[in-house]
């Protein structure tokens, strides 16, 4: 948390090699309410995530969300097919991937000629997740998974770390095992789990 965070990314840097650091992800806890609404700082409501890797040969499966549904409502539309689409700049394609492209049906010709990509809803993943992560709650007081330990992380946050990062099958292991929750979570995600606390 705030109290260590900075002074654990000088240890981490020595141990992976600053080349390693990838990412320092924030997550949002909780909204800003209560006593820290009212508080003489900025309310402390996120934590730290430092993503590391051993090396620059690292697996990575990118993590998505479903699209906030005012967006979907605000860039896509029906096709006379009845199926949601928005409409996209080619930007780098190759001549051979836009001829590919319109052979699939999935160019866009505006009123002005313009050439544009077509990208259906029902074949995107969703919004790939950046480095603040403000979709997974904190568990509260009523959680089925909770079972009062003092740090204890919710499951989705420790399922979208090991999914991104380590391969089924591979292999997760948690120095700071608390509660269980990453090793449970490796379980049911078919991956293999050390923990230790």
């Amino acid at each position: 948390d705030w109290h260590v965070g900075h002074y654990v990314k000088l240890i981490l840097d020595e141990v992976f090699g600053k080349d390693n650091f990838r990412n320092d992800i924030r997550w949002k806890r909780q909204p800003v309410r209560g006593a820290k609404a009212t508080g003489q700082q900025y309310a402390r409501n996120s934590d730290f995530i430092f993503f590391y890797t051993k090396s620059t040969k690292a697996f990575w499966e990118n993590a998505y969300k479903p699209y906030d549904p005012a967006f979907v409502k605000a860039k896509f539309r029906l096709d006379s097919n009845g199926r949601l689409f928005r409409d996209c700049d080619l930007g780098d394609y190759s001549e051979t991937s836009i001829s590919n492209f319109e052979a699939q049906g999935k160019i866009y010709i505006t009123n002005s000629g313009k050439k544009r990509l077509i990208r259906y809803l029902d074949e995107e993943k969703g919004e790939a997740v950046g480095d603040i992560w403000a979709d997974i709650s904190e568990l509260n007081s009523m959680a089925d998974e909770r079972v009062d330990y003092n740090t204890q992380k919710p499951e989705k946050l420790l399922e979208r770390i090991i999914t991104a990062s380590c391969p089924e099958s591979g292999l997760v292991l948690d120095f700071f095992g608390g509660s269980g929750t990453t090793a449970a979570v490796a379980e049911k995600l078919g991956r293999r789990w050390i923990t230790t606390d």
